[in-house]
């Protein structure tokens, strides 16, 4: 059984409504190009590409905007 993630975005891999730390982006690109995983944000995509590398916003196999109402899939609403 693969294992996917699930990531609240602000004050979990980012400093609440900041970008995401030169450290912890150090980890998270190794750590996420190996892993599957989801981003859950109460923010809008725009803020959550304010705060995450776009390359961790490719990867992730969706993002759940607005406290899970929107669904994004390669900068498309899915629902």
């Amino acid at each position: 059984m693969d294992k996917v993630f699930l990531f609240d975005v602000d004050g979990t891999l980012t400093p609440s409504r900041l970008q995401m730390t030169e450290k912890f982006a150090k980890f998270f690109d190794k750590w996420s190009s190996k892993n599957k995983y989801y981003l859950v944000t109460g923010s809008d995509l725009n803020k959550t590409k304010e705060q995450l590398p776009i390359a961790y916003i490719d990867r992730a196999e969706a993002i759940f905007t607005c406290c899970g109402n929107q669904m994004w899939r390669d900068d498309e609403l899915i629902y």
